[in-house]
């Protein structure tokens, strides 16, 4: 028996392909493993006998897929001979669920597209899953950067943060935003009436932000080291009172969601207005205090 385990889903769909391209007659024996709470290494040596004594002098193919399923090519697969397979399996394995019923066969002429839809639907899961362990290594690593980003800054400065931004009297405001063009459009629009404290990466914002204790943060959701909802989430742990209001070229409900429910007070997305931006900033809080404490 050739075992195939490398690309297995892939493989499958090439072999089905040319089969059907070659008029090539197959049977395909479904053995739906997944559902076995076994690990494989336990069952997986218990086919291999029976299969090449059922294969009588054929080479059967047999596809390993990576949720454990198998896909397994003969010319002259029968129902006899596959329960044979699994009622030998069952002896091996002893209390195990029925595992007849996890067997099916199929003729590759006939039900060629459904199994090809079967091993495209791994596939997409297989890239599902690769795609949750990117995002999750990504998550570790940001919250590491955070982490070392914290330890680095003096602790009497967190928790001044509050204290230093209300000794100040004149209201300041911060603008993370990697985009160049962005960070130009926003000082044009800000400068003239408050002072501007500007930051291009996450990490930076992070410190910066300690250091300056603005009134407000303009803060865009796609920094190049972490994302504005790890910025946003840090900020909001160590200064509940901050008044951050997002950034973001896409309008994405459920980012949205997400940094409102995570403490921002607002969304602007890209390109913004002048009078969006002054909405925000007339409606910070401690910048209405410092200016009716000025105009008083």
């Amino acid at each position: 028996m050739i075992v195939i385990t490398k690309n297995a889903e892939n493989s499958f769909i090439q072999e089905i392909n040319k089969c059907l391209d070659k008029n090539i007659a197959q049977r395909c024996l479904y053995l739906r493993f997944s559902q076995l709470d076994i690990p494989q290494e336990e069952w997986f040596p218990y086919l291999i006998e029976p299969i090449d004594t059922a294969a009588n002098h054929e080479i059967p193919q047999a596809f390993l897929c990576q949720d454990h399923d198998i896909f397994i090519l003969m010319p002259h697969w029968t129902k006899k001979s596959a329960y044979q397979i699994l009622a030998y399996l069952q002896t091996k394995l002893g209390e195990t669920p029925e595992i007849n019923t996890m067997a099916e066969i199929f003729e590759i002429k006939i039900d060629a597209k459904k199994l090809i839809t079967m091993a495209k639907r791994k596939i997409d899961s297989i890239q599902r899953q690769h795609e949750k362990f990117k995002i999750q290594n990504a998550k570790r690593k940001n919250l590491e950067k955070i982490k070392d980003t914290l330890d680095a800054i003096d602790p009497g400065k967190i928790s001044s943060l509050s204290a230093r931004r209300m000794k100040k009297s004149v209201p300041q405001i911060m603008v993370a935003e990697d985009d160049a063009l962005t960070r130009m459009l926003v000082k044009n629009v800000i400068e003239s009436k408050y002072d501007i404290h500007i930051s291009e990466t996450g990490l930076d914002t992070i410190t910066d932000y300690v250091d300056y204790t603005p009134d407000l943060l303009f803060l865009d959701i796609g920094l190049p080291d972490i994302s504005g909802l790890n910025v946003l989430e840090t900020l909001m742990q160590i200064d509940p009172e901050a008044y951050i209001i997002m950034f973001s070229g896409k309008k994405d409900e459920n980012t949205i969601l997400n940094t409102l429910k995570t403490g921002a007070f607002g969304f602007v997305a890209k390109p913004f207005t002048r009078e969006k931006l002054y909405q925000y900033i007339q409606q910070s809080p401690t910048i209405q205090y410092k200016n009716n404490r000025t105009a008083s």
